[in-house]
């Protein structure tokens, strides 16, 4: 039985050298998880310092504003022609008579029949 509490408390110290053995690698990997982020953070700034200063200078272009208002145009020559296909397809629809005229002319020919049918 002593030597089982013995055990125990043996396995208590190493346990706890274990701990702060753990403990000390969490604090170097913490400290050096926020190195990195600084590292990470200033080379993002950077990157979208450089960023902005290409695009203003693709702004300031001269010819940037003229393929702007040319694709703005194109957009618009484009919807215009998907919304005039819509209508003349919408239209064609209703325009097409030829269906209703043969379902009318089969209706009259089986009422026919049927006049002549009950003479």
């Amino acid at each position: 039985m002593e030597q089982d509490i013995r055990e125990k408390f043996d396995k208590v110290t190493v346990i706890k050298e274990e701990f702060e053995q753990r403990r000390k690698k969490y604090l170097r990997d913490r400290d050096d998880l926020k190195n990195y982020k600084v590292q990470i953070s200033e080379e993002i700034r950077k990157v979208k310092y450089e960023h902005d200063l290409k695009e203003k200078k693709l702004t300031m272009h001269e010819s940037y504003n003229l393929y702007t208002d040319a694709e703005k145009k194109m957009i618009q020559a484009e919807n215009q022609v998907y919304n005039l296909k819509n209508f003349i397809i919408t239209k064609s629809r209703e325009m097409n008579y030829e269906q209703s005229r043969d379902e009318c002319r089969t209706l009259v020919d089986e009422l026919n029949k049927l006049i002549i049918k009950n003479l």
